[in-house]
């Protein structure tokens, strides 16, 4: 992970909230920061892609390991702050087309 920008000190994750305020430091005027992110992960388990895991149901053959790749923007002011964040998953399964590509942004204000 890379981050650049005013008072960098951590990486937005996706998951759950992509676009914490925590990670700017300063309470006034504006901030900024770009970021980038790299993770691979190993999925023991896809409820959505293997199906029923106590009985037979319908699954396809999917791939164990998966990368992911992420870069985006974030900009506050005050104590409000906007996210954005381009993300590309590896494929998933068989016979998947191509790659997941999509975009999140998110809007959150400190209280």
């Amino acid at each position: 992970s890379v981050r650049w920008g005013d008072d960098a000190e951590g990486i937005p994750a996706l998951t759950p909230n992509p676009g914490s305020r925590h990670l700017m430091s300063g309470h006034r005027g504006w901030q900024w920061y770009l970021f980038a992110n790299v993770e691979g992960y190993y999925m023991a388990q896809n409820l959505t892609l293997d199906g029923n895991t106590f009985r037979d149901s319908h699954s396809v053959d999917r791939e164990e390991w998966v990368a992911e790749a992420s870069a985006g923007l974030a900009m506050a002011w005050e104590d409000w702050q906007v996210t954005y964040a381009a993300v590309q998953r590896t494929r998933e399964f068989d016979g998947q087309d191509e790659q997941d590509k999509f975009g999140a942004i998110t809007l959150t204000r400190r209280f």
